[in-house]
């Protein structure tokens, strides 16, 4: 890819990121015409994804199309958008010949107002009609996710900026006051039930807005375009980040300073009793930033610490302040010393396994922010507000600190990299790698696939997981429940040993289909960087073999699609004695494994659990 394709893209997006209130939406336009003769003329940047999206509507929406574009745009997306017909989402959503339906989309976006689905909102005589339209509404959105092969984003209902009796509709269980918040939260009920359903929360938008803000009844009245000019940025900006989460999740571990970001001061010129940091003000600030964190870290996050700092003075806030509400054991690596932060960064991503690009990073330093912006542009940079009062809206702000679903796993993780620390103790205790293989006690276990289970952890797999993976095949959950439909095996694999538990941290996707009535083809094959180097891969493989056979397949064809991460597997399939069978100039190379010869056993150190049968 030409650089000057990649420079001009860098360019445009640190323009449209410096630009002023007032200029956001010129610099918006800008961005979408730019997306549009990029896309015209094939010549995306390297990172860069195309993004076909629907928007059905019961306003007027072209005010917000070069936003939706420019937000996308700013999350790596190169986004074409096609409007529905004004105030004809129902007849779209039902018609079977629907252009949502005929066309390859990505991402359908239902757009509309609380009086359009709830007609009569406020006429407390016609009150018994509220349900009766929320259950239309709802069935719409039911039938739209369902046969909607890509991402169904719906926006929620809100209360328009005034309305007739206020005082008596809020004593009017039945009135639409109260009809509004049960559409709401029965939306939420739906979209967790179907796993290409998500909820664009626009109520929270005006509500943080304020409504004044937010809408404009000078133009609705005008043009059916409800929008204020604040409004257009906002709600665009809101629809993107959800794409970006379905599509990507980027962000895995939140990098801190320490002075002046989890506590006020420095702690070794003010000393451990001179930080701000506890019940009243400023240190109130602090401390629940540190809270945030710390659900944050129940919910998958891992925290780092970059600090220039003396070890021992930052250990002992951990250990002995009061104020203190995160602890050490939540951090998951730490580089307390008076090296670069650059340097630091490096290292934490090296300990730790993953991409700079899943890193956020915060520090109350100018000079430090910008030398990690310099040297490392792939890290999200933060800096702490000048105000402690602000601290608390850094990160629910951010944007890009957010999940759309959290498994099991999500929640374990802080304790695996603990569990991990340990291992790493072990081993540094054992005589060879053999011995140390051994004295884990690593046992692997398989289920059967359960949707209702698994089917969240496999979708995140495949999106999350970069390093071991042969083919790094990005699907969300509605493409899996596809596959399986259309004959699809999905294997997954649980680790543990003397340590803990890693959780399921191996999928494979077994396809029919290969060249020959008997063949199939892996299709996704991949593990958790974290337990790469202990024949867990070659295991997992052996034992997929061995499924594959029973299923009644006589080869299996298989891929290494190369990217700038995968590296470490590039000879995963040679050495399991797979035949190749073709290989590009950019070194994609396809192979097959005949079953006639059978499976070799599992490495004699890891203990096999339970037992895995085909899906279907």
């Amino acid at each position: 890819m030409d650089d000057s394709i990649r420079d001009k893209w860098a360019a445009l997006m640190a323009e449209m990121r410096s630009a002023s209130p007032g200029e956001v939406l010129a610099a918006h336009n800008k961005v979408a015409r730019v997306v549009a003769e990029m896309l015209d003329g094939q010549a995306l940047p390297a990172g860069v994804r195309r993004l076909r999206v629907a928007l059905l509507r019961s306003i007027t929406a072209e005010v917000l199309e070069n936003s939706i574009v420019a937000c996308l745009a700013e999350f790596s997306f190169a986004a074409e958008l096609s409007l529905g017909q004004l105030g004809n989402v129902a007849h779209e959503v039902w018609d079977t010949d629907s252009f949502v339906y005929a066309q390859p989309y990505d991402v359908c976006i239902v757009l509309a107002l609380a009086d359009h689905v709830l007609p009569g909102l406020f006429s407390l005589s016609q009150t018994d009609g509220h349900e009766s339209a929320a259950d239309g509404f709802i069935s719409q959105i039911e039938h739209l996710a369902d046969r909607f092969a890509g991402l169904v984003v719906v926006c929620n209902l809100v209360l328009p900026e005034c309305w007739l009796t206020p005082h008596l509709q809020a004593q009017t269980a039945t009135s639409g006051r109260y009809a509004v918040a049960r559409v709401n939260q029965r939306l939420a009920t739906t979209a967790a039930q179907r796993p290409n359903l998500v909820v664009c929360d626009m109520e929270s938008l005006v509500f943080r807005m304020g409504a004044r803000s937010f809408y404009s009844t000078r133009d609705m009245m005008a043009a059916m375009q409800p929008f204020a000019v604040p409004a257009i940025p906002a709600l665009a900006r809101q629809l993107a980040e959800l794409c970006m989460l379905y599509k990507a999740s980027p962000v895995k571990c939140i990098v801190l300073d320490c002075d002046n970001t989890l506590w006020g001061g420095i702690v070794g010129e003010d000393g451990l009793s001179g930080i701000q940091l506890g019940e009243t003000y400023p240190g109130l600030c602090y401390q629940q930033f540190q809270r945030q964190l710390d659900e944050l870290s129940r919910l998958g996050f891992l925290l780092a610490i970059n600090s220039k700092n003396n070890e021992a003075d930052v250990k002992q806030v951990f250990e002995k302040h009061p104020g203190m509400a995160l602890k050490m054991d939540q951090i998951a690596a730490a580089r307390i010393n008076w090296q670069d932060k650059a340097t630091n960064m490096r290292a934490i991503a090296d300990e730790l396994n993953i991409g700079l690009d899943s890193f956020v990073f915060i520090d109350d330093s100018e000079f430090e922010i910008n030398l990690i912006r310099e040297q490392l542009p792939e890290v999200r940079c933060f800096m702490v507000p000048r105000q402690p009062w602000e601290l608390l809206g850094l990160l629910p702000n951010s944007g890009v600190v957010d999940r759309l679903s959290v498994t099991a796993e999500d929640r374990q993780k802080a304790q695996m990299y603990t569990e991990e620390r340990h291992r790493r103790r072990f081993q540094g205790q054992t005589g060879n790698l053999e011995e140390y293989l051994r004295g884990l006690g690593i046992q692997m276990s398989f289920e059967p696939f359960d949707p209702q289970q698994h089917l969240a952890r496999t979708a995140q797999l495949t999106q999350k997981t970069n390093q071991f993976n042969l083919t790094t095949r990005r699907y969300s959950e509605a493409d899996i429940l596809e596959m399986i439909e259309q004959g699809a095996a999905v294997y997954l694999a649980s680790l543990s040993d003397r340590f803990g538990d890693y959780g399921r941290i191996a999928l494979a996707i077994v396809q029919p289909g290969g060249g020959s009535p008997r063949a199939c083809n892996l299709d996704v094959f991949l593990l958790s960087c974290r337990v790469i180097g202990r024949g867990v891969e070659d295991s997992f493989l052996r034992l997929v073999l061995g499924e594959v056979k029973r299923a009644g397949f006589a080869e299996v064809a298989a891929e290494f699609i190369p990217t700038a991460k995968n590296v470490v597997c590039r000879d995963f399939l040679a050495r399991n004695e797979f035949a190749e069978t073709s290989r590009t100039a950019d070194d994609h190379t396809c192979y097959r494994y005949d079953l006639a010869g059978g499976v070799p056993p599992v490495s004699d150190w890891i203990t096999i659990r339970g037992e895995h049968r085909i899906h279907g």
